[in-house]
């Protein structure tokens, strides 16, 4: 299987802040997947980056989600999001739910015979 076309979604860990390449540029791990990708592949895998540092998943939600180009669909889209939402003093876990239901749902209208997926970290035993 390849992956022609990647779009990333999210925050400051797909728009790569922190995180330089050798010669000090800003890279991120979804331009470093995309390289993985082309290597194991073959084939060139072209990133659309469309995460920024401080997203929440409203603004996901509305600002890139609607942005990922409609032809051709992406192969592949990943989201990295919530760090910025369950940090904020005024956050709300419904509303954090009910937002993020509604993305994986947009995801789907982009990618429909495509998979999502998603990780957390494990819970720990000693909280």
């Amino acid at each position: 299987m390849t992956w022609r076309t990647y779009v990333a979604l999210g925050d400051s860990l797909s728009a790569g802040k922190g995180d330089p390449d050798a010669d000090g540029r800003t890279v991120g791990w979804a331009a470093r997947m995309a390289d993985v990708l082309t290597a194991r592949t073959g084939e060139p895998c072209e990133l659309t980056n469309l995460a920024a540092d401080g997203a929440t998943v409203t603004r996901v939600l509305h600002d890139q989600l609607p942005a990922i180009p409609a032809s051709p669909p992406p192969d592949l889209v990943s989201v990295t999001v919530g760090m910025n939402d369950v940090r904020a003093p005024d956050f709300d876990q419904l509303t954090f739910a009910s937002e993020l239901k509604q993305l994986f749902e947009g995801l789907a209208t982009y990618t429909p015979t495509r998979g999502v997926t998603s990780s957390s970290p494990p819970r720990s035993r000693t909280c």
